[in-house]
C-alpha cells in the first residue's frame, strides 16, 4: 500500500507512507497539473509572453514577470564602441586603447547576468531551443545599433568539432541564422576551429590570444568573404580574444572589415 502511494524510504528500508498532501497531489495533479514553471528561474505562476517592441513582435518566449523585465533590459550607453564595455563617458575604454579589438564597432544587446544569462545557459549547455528566437530578435535589435554595412554578411563564430559533438548543436550559429532572416542578411559559416579543446574560462585576455593562435581558419565557403563586410555574431563577449582571433583571420582571408555583434557582454 506504501508502495501505491509512492511513500519515501524510510528507516530499515521500509517506505514511509507519504502525508495526506502528499496524496491528495498523487491523485489529483493529472488532473489539475500544477502551473509550469518559468523557464529561466523555475518559480511556478503565471507566465506572461516576452516581446521586443523594436521589432514589433508580439511573443518570442513566455517567463514569469520578474525574469520577463529582465529580458528586455537593454545595455544602456554609454559604451565603448571597440568592445560594448559600459563606460562612464562615450569614446574608447581603456583597454581597447591599449590593446585593441580590431573591430570596426562592436555592439552587444544587454549585460550578461539574470534571465539573460540564463537564457544563453539553456541554449547552450541544455541544448534548450525555447530561447532561440529571444535571443535572434535581442541580435536583431542590436544590429540597428550597429549599423553595419549594406553588403555585411553574418560569420558566426565556430565551436570545436568535439565539443559540438558532446552538445549536439552550434547555439551560435542556429541564433545566428534567425539573425540573418531577421535582418535579410546571409549567415556564412566561413571560419572553423582547429586544434586541441582548451577551455578559456580562467583565462585572461593575453592567456586566451596565444592560446588561440592558430585554432581558427577559414572553411571552404569563406570564399564569400572576399572584398566584403563581416559581422562576427557570439553569445558573450568576456575578454574579446576569441573575437580578436577570429578578426585577424577573416582579414586575412580577404574580409573588408569586422564588426562584432553580441548577446550579452
Amino acid at each position: 500500500m506504501d508502495q501505491w502511494f509512492g511513500g519515501e524510504s524510510g528507516s530499515g528500508g521500509k517506505r514511509k507512507a507519504p502525508g495526506i498532501g502528499g496524496r491528495l497531489r498523487t491523485w489529483f495533479d493529472p488532473l489539475w497539473p500544477p502551473p509550469p514553471g518559468c523557464p529561466f528561474c523555475g518559480r511556478r505562476g503565471n507566465l506572461i509572453p516576452v516581446g521586443l517592441p523594436e521589432l514589433d513582435r508580439p511573443r518570442l518566449a513566455t517567463a514569469c514577470d520578474r525574469c520577463a523585465g529582465q529580458l528586455i533590459v537593454r545595455h544602456d550607453p554609454p559604451h565603448c564602441p571597440g568592445c560594448a564595455r559600459s563606460t562612464p563617458a562615450p569614446g574608447l575604454c581603456r583597454d581597447c586603447l591599449r590593446h585593441p579589438l580590431g573591430l570596426g564597432r562592436v555592439c552587444a544587446y544587454g549585460a550578461y547576468r539574470g534571465a539573460l544569462r540564463e537564457a544563453i545557459h539553456r541554449v547552450k549547455f541544455q541544448r534548450d531551443g525555447g530561447p532561440l528566437e529571444l535571443l535572434a530578435g535581442m541580435l536583431a535589435v542590436a544590429w540597428r545599433d550597429l549599423n553595419p554595412p549594406a553588403d555585411a554578411l553574418i560569420v558566426p563564430v565556430p565551436m570545436h568539432p568535439e565539443k559540438r559533438r558532446a552538445l549536439g548543436w552550434n547555439h551560435v550559429e542556429r541564433v545566428a541564422k534567425g539573425l540573418g532572416r531577421a535582418v535579410g542578411r546571409a549567415a556564412v559559416p566561413a571560419l572553423e576551429r582547429r586544434g586541441e579543446l582548451r577551455s578559456q574560462a580562467t583565462r585572461g585576455r593575453r592567456e586566451r590570444l596565444t592560446a588561440l593562435e592558430g585554432r581558427f581558419a577559414l572553411s571552404p565557403e569563406a570564399a564569400e568573404i572576399r572584398e566584403r563586410a563581416v559581422v562576427l555574431v557570439d553569445d558573450v563577449l568576456t575578454t574579446g580574444a576569441t573575437a580578436q582571433a577570429c578578426t585577424r583571420v577573416l582579414r586575412a582571408g580577404g574580409a573588408r572589415e569586422v564588426y562584432g555583434l553580441v548577446i550579452a557582454r
